[in-house]
């Protein structure tokens, strides 16, 4: 089989300065977007999942769609995750009106970071903010610097890193980090979930799209908690799991039709307490045991009518000691 082309075809494309102008005037890149049926869950509230989707069109927004399907015409480079975190703070329902707020910044010639948050609109509520890293790589996955127009872009949002959400404002002073006790003295019980991805997950550049894998880990949560004790604990206790924060490091892209494994265990690392269940998976390739992602996610219970934060249900602690 032949190599994937590497050749240039006609010129770079060039960045349009008029809406980056309007961005830096704001503060930030912002992109509108309304709740509808299918974004939402059995909760009745916006699936996190799609708070990803939003973000990842945040991002494209704020480069320019345009600009980065030129770009990978032009010489086969595209961009990818390689971190990802999220702080899920309110939740967004059917109807919302919402604002995705997104500031790019560079960390050297090869990382692109984003500063992102979600905003509901009628009473400016911020729902989520994250940070993602994404680097520039070739047609045939090999890292390559971000393209000089990128570099360019950074300038228009440089005065903007004021409005940070997620990441560290210039001047703040780093707050130290305390762990909170109560962390498990044995990790419990670890499974595993096997799964193959399809064509419909993955996107033009021929891995899977990042915020698929949230699903993944999701259905692999979901056999780690046991469906059973789940079902139980809404009936039971009206409480149902919703995600806190989540922290994910792409290290290898998941490509079609091969066989993956999800593992999941507690988190020793984590902060453990009757609110607060933090999870450690690791999504790796079968054939090779080589890791493709590792993901902890901080798992919290909210009554399943008033949505107020309920502690962990006896059942689950018992199910996953």
């Amino acid at each position: 089989m032949a190599a994937p082309s590497t050749a240039v075809c006609g010129e770079l494309p060039k960045l349009d300065e008029a809406p980056l102008k309007v961005s830096r005037a704001r503060g930030y890149d912002a992109l509108d977007v309304k709740v509808y049926r299918e974004d939402t869950d059995t909760v009745g509230i916006v699936f996190y999942r799609n708070f990803l989707t939003w973000f990842e069109r945040g991002r494209e927004n704020a480069i320019s769609t345009d600009f980065l399907a030129g770009l990978f015409e032009y010489n086969g480079d595209s961009f990818v995750v390689t971190r990802s975190e999220q702080s899920f703070r309110k939740p967004a329902f059917y109807g919302d009106e919402l604002e995705v707020r997104t500031i790019p910044f560079a960390d050297g010639p090869f990382r692109l970071h984003f500063d992102q948050s979600i905003w509901r609109k009628s009473d400016n509520t911020l729902l989520v903010a994250g940070f993602v890293e994404m680097v520039t790589v070739s047609r045939t996955f090999q890292l390559t610097k971000v393209p000089q127009p990128v570099h360019d872009l950074i300038y228009y949002f440089d005065d903007c890193k004021s409005n940070f959400t997620y990441c560290e404002k210039p001047g703040a002073k780093k707050r130290p980090i305390r762990r909170k006790p109560g962390a498990p003295s044995s990790l419990g019980k670890t499974t595993e979930l096997d799964l193959v991805i399809h064509l419909a997950d993955t996107d033009f550049t021929g891995i899977a799209f990042h915020p698929n894998y949230y699903c993944w880990f999701e259905r692999a949560r979901s056999d780690f908690l046991s469906k059973e004790i789940l079902a139980r604990a809404k009936t039971e206790f009206h409480a149902v799991p919703v995600v806190r924060s989540a922290k994910l490091a792409y290290k290898n892209g998941a490509r079609p039709v091969e066989p993956l494994r999800i593992t999941t265990t507690q988190d020793p690392k984590g902060e453990h307490s009757d609110f607060v269940v933090p999870i450690l998976q690791k999504l790796t390739r079968v054939s090779n045991d080589q890791t493709l992602v590792e993901a902890v996610f901080e798992m919290c219970f909210v009554h399943d009518k008033e949505r107020h934060l309920v502690k962990v249900p006896s059942i689950v602690r018992d199910a996953i000691a």
